[in-house]
Formats: structure tokens, sequence, C-alpha cells
């Protein structure tokens, strides 16, 4: 997901998440950030204080009807 700003990405539905206050704040404070693989997952990119080598996290919903429990 690009950050309007900080990316000079533009205001896209497709490229838009939803997040909590919190959790929003957290992206933006401690530069966390969202990408999108090609089949539509999503993965959460630690800061390098947190995890030098930035290893992609999986992003799942905390939604039990947008999660995939397969």
């Amino acid at each position: 997901m690009q950050h309007w700003k900080e990316d000079t990405g533009e205001t896209n539905l497709d490229q838009g998440i939803l997040l909590c206050r919190g959790d929003h704040l957290r992206l933006h404070n401690e530069h966390w950030r969202i990408t999108r693989d090609d089949t539509g997952g999503y993965w959460l990119t630690p800061p390098p204080g947190l995890d030098p080598e930035q290893k992609p996290i999986p992003l799942t919903s905390r939604s039990e009807i947008l999660r995939d429990d397969d």
C-alpha cells in the first residue's frame, strides 16, 4: 500500500486497507509497511530497528468473516 504523502501515491480504493486508529498510528509513527502480493495477501514489514532484515509477516484479518481458516 502506498502512503499517499510519503510515497506520493494516489488515493485509490484498491490501494486502501482498513485499520483501527492504534494500528494506523503505529504504521506511521513506527514506520511499518504494508504490502500486497499477487494473490491478494497482505504483509507487514517491520522497521529496521525491530528487524534489521525486515522480514515480511503475513497480515491476517481479525474478522472471522474475512479470515481464510482453511
